[in-house]
């Protein structure tokens, strides 16, 4: 833990992507005062959730990563305040709780299963590519260090596309619960994608960025900037076949007309 460090806070989305990061992004954006700031997926990819985990998140791509913790201490170390709406870094948290000496708080945004998992299919995660020299787009996989659901890994080259989006929401759902039960209450904030416009929720998160700034309007234009093209007709049904997954799903609310 880097000592010395004001009480300025540092932000992180917890999500699986697909569910809102970009819109929330130009909301934050443009909403909070100029001592804040709010970035997308600063670093993408390089977190390598697959190959790093909450216990060893430096084994790939440590420079990269060691840069960007660097860096959000620069900001609190200038007295801003530091939002990262962004996936990709759903297994660094609890290293950025460890290392960061100033409130590291979570807004856990989720979805339903079969939402994300559809919309993640039309960016073509999990999807076998076309040409053969091309590497798959794998969000997860059951193999990584720490995967919660390692069972899947004897059945994973028998699921479809669709049951893999499935698979890596869990995975990533399980991991928010662990994070919860370690995360000081007042630092943590749900907030499920169906209440991402409701302005009196969007209000509640003001305050909980101890932020005084009024919300009046809502500007609920979608803000997706990666489309994607729709897939072949997808057999939603096939949730059923993973009661891990309904698990989660029921836990959350979403076991209903959706699913």
């Amino acid at each position: 833990m880097i000592q010395g460090m004001g009480k300025m806070s540092v932000v992180f989305v917890l999500s699986t992507g697909r569910c809102g990061t970009q819109w929330l992004y130009h909301f934050l954006n443009t909403r909070l005062p100029d001592c804040w700031e709010v970035t997308h997926e600063p670093i993408n990819f390089d977190y390598a959730p697959i190959n790093n985990s909450p216990s060893q998140p430096l084994n790939k791509n440590p420079q990269i990563l060691l840069n960007h913790l660097a860096y959000i201490q620069d900001k609190v170390w200038s007295h801003r305040y530091y939002v990262e709406c962004g996936f990709p870094c759903w297994r660094h948290l609890g290293w950025f709780y460890e290392e960061l000496n100033c409130p590291v708080k979570i807004i856990y945004l989720h979805r339903d299963p079969v939402q994300v998992s559809r919309s993640w299919l039309k960016q073509n995660a999990f999807v076998p590519p076309i040409l053969p020299h091309l590497s798959t787009k794998e969000l997860f996989h059951p193999a990584a260090p720490a995967a919660q659901l390692p069972h899947y890994q004897n059945a994973w080259c028998k699921l479809t596309p669709f049951e893999k989006g499935l698979y890596y929401w869990a995975e990533v759902q399980l991991q928010a619960t662990r994070y919860k039960s370690e995360w000081p209450t007042g630092n943590w904030f749900e907030l499920p994608f169906q209440q991402l416009t409701d302005r009196s929720v969007l209000q509640d998160l003001m305050g909980f960025l101890n932020n005084d700034v009024e919300i009046k309007s809502i500007d609920v234009t979608p803000r997706d900037k990666f489309q994607g093209i729709e897939q072949d007709a997808v057999d939603e049904s096939l949730i059923h076949r993973h009661p891990d997954i309904l698990r989660e799903a029921t836990r959350l609310g979403y076991l209903g007309s959706d699913i």
